[in-house]
C-alpha cells in the first residue's frame, strides 16, 4: 500500500503540472472566453461543424471551437472493438476498449480510458487494451489487465487550439506496471475541409522499471479531410519509441480511417494501420482494424 501512495502521489504530482501551466497560460493567451466544446482532439470549427472529425456530442454539432467536451457533458468513446489481423494471428487478440470522459467545465475535461487517452480524431486501435476476450492462448495477458486517467485542459480554441494533455495509466495489474503521460493535444484548421490534428507525450514510467518500464517518446499525427458533412477521412503516421536506444528501436506507423456522423448523438469510425511500417524492424504483417463508436449522454 505504501508504494502504491506513493505511485499515485507522484502520478498525480506530474499530471498536475502541465494542467496548472495551461490554467496559467491559459488566462494569459486570451483563450475563446464563451469556452469550448467538443471531445478532446476532435476537428472542426464552430461554424465550419465538419461532424466526423469533432465529437462534443458524438455527432460533431459543435457550437464553440476547443479541444475539451464543455462543462457538464458526457460521452462515451475509445478504442470500442481492436482485432488483431496480423499474418498468421488474425484475431489473436480482439479486445474491447472504451472510455468515458467528463466535462468539469469548459476548459477542463477527465476521463477513464483503456487505450491511453485516444479520440474520435486521434484513433490508434491496439488489440489487447482493456477487455481481451480471446483468452490467453490467443495472446491475451488477462481479460482485464490494464486502465487510465486522462486529462485535458484548453489553453487556446481557434483556428489552431491546443490543449494540455496528460495521464497516468496502467499498464498491468500483476506485475503492477505505472506510467504517466506529459503532453499536448493540437489541431491546426488549414481549411474548412482539412485538419491537422497532433498528440505527442513523453511517457515516464513509475514501476517496474527494471523491466524496461522506462521513459518514451511519441510524436503521432493525423491529416483529416471532410468529404461531406458527415464523412471524414484521414491518414495518420508518426513516430515513437524508448528514449533509451531510440534510434535501433523507433516505430513509424502508417493508418487510414474514417467517421461517420449518424446523428446529433452518435458517431461511428472504422480504422485499419500498420503499427510499424517504417521504422526500425519495420513490417506489412502486423496488422490492426478498430472499429470505434461515440455517444452523448
Amino acid at each position: 500500500m505504501k508504494q502504491l501512495s506513493k505511485t499515485l502521489f507522484i502520478a498525480a504530482a506530474l499530471v498536475a503540472a502541465p494542467i496548472s501551466t495551461a490554467f496559467a497560460q491559459g488566462d494569459d493567451e486570451g483563450s475563446d472566453e464563451s469556452g469550448e466544446t467538443g471531445e478532446a482532439g476532435e476537428t472542426g470549427e464552430a461554424e465550419a461543424a465538419p461532424a466526423p472529425m469533432s465529437t462534443d456530442d458524438g455527432a460533431g454539432a459543435t457550437a464553440t471551437p476547443g479541444l475539451t467536451l464543455g462543462a457538464g457533458k458526457i460521452l462515451i468513446h475509445g478504442s470500442t472493438f481492436n482485432l488483431n489481423m496480423s499474418a498468421d494471428a488474425v484475431g489473436k487478440p480482439f479486445s474491447l476498449a472504451p472510455s468515458v470522459s467528463y466535462g468539469v467545465n469548459d476548459k477542463l475535461t477527465v476521463g477513464l480510458t483503456h487505450d491511453f487517452g485516444t479520440t474520435m480524431a486521434t484513433p490508434r486501435p491496439t488489440p489487447g487494451l482493456g477487455i481481451c476476450l480471446a483468452g490467453t492462448d490467443n495472446g491475451c495477458a488477462k481479460v482485464y489487465d490494464n486502465v487510465g486517467l486522462d486529462v485535458l485542459y484548453s489553453i487556446m480554441a481557434d483556428k489552431f487550439s491546443l490543449a494540455a494533455h496528460g495521464g497516468f495509466d496502467v499498464g498491468s495489474f500483476d506485475p503492477f506496471i505505472t506510467r504517466v503521460r506529459v503532453g499536448a493535444l493540437g489541431r491546426y484548421m488549414a481549411s474548412d475541409k482539412l485538419a491537422i490534428v497532433f498528440d505527442p507525450s513523453v511517457g515516464i514510467g513509475l514501476t517496474e522499471r527494471d523491466a524496461g518500464n522506462k521513459e518514451s517518446l511519441d510524436v503521432p499525427v493525423w491529416a483529416w479531410f471532410m468529404v461531406n458533412d458527415k464523412i471524414g477521412a484521414y491518414v495518420h503516421t508518426g513516430i515513437g519509441g524508448p528514449l533509451d536506444g531510440f534510434g535501433d528501436a523507433f516505430r513509424i506507423p502508417v493508418g487510414v480511417g474514417a467517421n461517420y456522423g449518424i446523428n446529433e448523438k452518435l458517431t461511428v469510425g472504422a480504422d485499419f494501420h500498420f503499427p510499424n511500417l517504417a521504422g526500425k524492424g519495420n513490417t506489412a504483417d502486423a496488422r490492426v482494424l478498430g472499429i470505434r463508436a461515440a455517444y452523448a449522454l
